[in-house]
């Protein structure tokens, strides 16, 4: 059973059961047949009503990633993968048509002359018009008529896995993965190696469907323009899960928006079919994700820690108590968890290494009451080496143990535990102090 590709949770919850996906699919073959103008031949079911991900399956979520993964008895091959000529012609005209449509949200990422690798190019939309942007672009795809009708066309394409080319370290300037991040089975050793071929800087962008719509929006006519009804994808991620596994390979998100299916253009669809999919048109631009991510080296020059400090100063400024201050060390030390820049053993310590942090940047916070001798020391130490870094040893040292400890630390399930743990440590009268503060402080903020 494939489990999350982020956290790599298994036991995950059901979303959609076997029998409501049957039917999903049965309603995606009748959707396109009423909807596709002419004839519906065996040629223009491709991509559309002839998907790879057509067996029994169901569809379970990770609790913690709100990742959905499609879970069949056998999993299709993309190499073996057959298309008529005419139609991959005809898909090659909608896909540069498509791609040219996205220059004023990309063409500006990289100078002209740059050198990119499109994964998963098919028929060379990209390719082409990454060409017309002034951009050296080579493609690499699995399936074997795609990659034949690429290079037909005089666009360089590898036939095989992107960690099977053996591309030189640093080699490439951008990655671009327009069409199969949704299908990759195991996305962490795609991502080393795009980690590997990338210079410092570089840029990552990844197309893939949007699990939130699909969740949220059980409208088949929605799902049906979207690409998802029945949902034919190994994967479907959310904002969110992209970003934590994309920052466990080193990337930052610089930016994310949504866009459409790109429709594969084979056989036109009806009026009737033209003038829904127009007025669905909003709902529909929120069906795929574009997230753009920068290579460490650049991302690591913004420092969150410096604006962390701000907020905490701004905190102290307006009057608020230490423990607020604090609180903003704790957020940042829960977001680079769930981004996967190292892991946790516990809510506990990552709280407590966020409380330590907090006091070497000179937050004046006292040890709790009640608390250990080896919690109290820890204290007076940081306080100690305020204004003060680690030692590079010792930091080094931290930082190898946590990334070999897990995330699910700072999952809101572990939170809600841990602040449900402490409150019953604390009496009622204590509670309601801290309310009452709470509500003056909220009172004053709105004046």
């Amino acid at each position: 059973m494939l489990a999350c590709p982020v956290c790599q949770r298994s036991d995950l919850v059901i979303a959609v059961p076997r029998d409501v996906l049957a039917s999903e699919m049965r309603l995606r073959r009748r959707f396109y047949r009423d909807r596709i103008d002419g004839f519906v031949d065996r040629a223009s079911q491709k991509d559309v009503l002839d998907v790879a991900h057509d067996a029994a399956a169901e569809v379970a979520m990770c609790p913690d990633c709100e990742v959905l993964v499609r879970r069949e008895a056998k999993a299709p091959r993309f190499e073996t993968d057959h298309y008529e000529p005419f139609a991959m012609e005809r898909m090659l005209r909608a896909h540069i048509k498509a791609y040219r449509h996205k220059a004023r949200s990309y063409r500006s990422l990289l100078p002209p002359g740059s050198r990119v690798v499109e994964i998963g190019s098919y028929v060379g939309g990209f390719l082409h018009v990454a060409r017309e942007w002034g951009w050296d672009a080579i493609g690499v795809d699995v399936g074997g008529d795609t990659s034949h009708f690429a290079r037909a066309h005089g666009y360089q394409t590898r036939e095989e896995p992107i960690e099977k080319c053996n591309f030189d370290p640093r080699s490439f300037d951008g990655v671009f993965i327009w069409n199969c991040f949704e299908q990759i089975e195991d996305p962490h050793t795609l991502l080393a190696e795009v980690a590997r071929i990338l210079r410092p800087g570089g840029v990552v962008v990844i197309r893939t469907p949007n699990a939130t719509l699909y969740r949220e929006r059980r409208d088949p006519v929605i799902l049906g323009h979207s690409n998802l009804l029945g949902f034919p994808h190994l994967f479907g991620y959310t904002a969110t899960s992209l970003e934590r596994l994309l920052a466990m390979h080193g990337f930052t998100a610089s930016a994310t928006r949504t866009d459409r299916h790109i429709d594969p253009g084979i056989r036109p669809m009806t009026a009737t079919a033209r003038r829904e999919a127009a007025r669905l048109r909003n709902i529909v631009r929120t069906s795929w994700i574009e997230a753009t991510f920068l290579h460490a080296q650049r991302a690591e020059a913004s420092m969150p820690e410096k604006t962390t400090i701000e907020r905490a100063r701004r905190d102290r400024a307006q009057g608020k108590a230490p423990t607020t201050q604090a609180g903003e060390f704790v957020r940042e030390e829960m977001e680079h968890i769930r981004r996967g820049k190292h892991g946790a053993r516990s809510t506990k310590q990552a709280i407590a290494i966020g409380l330590s942090k907090a006091r070497r940047a000179g937050v004046k916070l006292s040890p709790p009451s009640g608390s250990s001798s080896r919690t109290r020391a820890s204290a007076r130490s940081a306080e100690r080496n305020r204004g003060r870094k680690p030692s590079a040893t010792r930091s080094r040292a931290v930082r190898s143990a946590l990334k070999r400890e897990g995330r699910s630390a700072a999952s809101r399930t572990a939170l809600s535990r841990q602040a449900h743990k402490t409150a019953r440590r604390r009496s009622a009268a204590s509670r309601s102090r801290s309310a009452k503060k709470a509500a003056a402080t909220r009172k004053r903020e709105s004046h």
